[in-house]
């Protein structure tokens, strides 16, 4: 009974050593290694994660909606938006108020600040609180990566 105390209680403490000096589980990083293949680096701003790899960038991003919390990401490509991505949201009375429809208005959008998508009627304020989050991680990026001045300061032109 000592010897299986004893032989539990070092490899409970091998288990904890190894998980201090051990790399812990990314799950931003393996949902950017998905979406923009093995090669990714991460990028050094504030907020939540975001990572490139030679063409493509994907930002995360998380905002309270209406019904919850919206969670997803962007992924831009030679600085046009080439997707939206919805890991949560539970907005609209069927809970897909944001549904593919609506993610499909951001795809080719240049990612000048502020990027402009029409709200879905029915869906306004979700609508509103997407395009947010988009602008705000895109605002952070251009910033953090230094490709304008302009992504300091919000502007009210409109982008196409």
């Amino acid at each position: 009974m000592k010897k299986s105390f004893l032989l539990t209680f070092f490899l409970l403490i091998a288990a904890f050593s190894f998980a201090l000096v051990s790399e812990p589980y990314d799950h931003y990083k393996s949902l950017a290694v998905k979406h923009l293949g093995e090669e990714v680096d991460r990028i050094d701003m504030p907020g939540l994660p975001a990572f490139q790899n030679r063409d493509q960038v994907i930002l995360f991003f998380s905002a309270n909606g209406v019904e919850g919390l919206i969670e997803g990401a962007v992924v831009i490509k030679e600085e046009k938006i080439k997707n939206v991505l919805l890991m949560r949201s539970r907005e609209g009375l069927d809970h897909n108020a944001l549904d593919e429809t609506h993610l499909a208005l951001y795809r080719e959008r240049k990612t000048e600040f502020p990027v402009v998508v029409e709200a879905i009627s029915g869906a306004t304020v979700s609508s509103r609180i997407l395009v947010n989050a988009t602008n705000e991680r895109i605002r952070a990026w251009r910033k953090a990566t230094g490709r304008d001045k302009a992504a300091e300061k919000p502007t009210s032109s409109e982008n196409k």
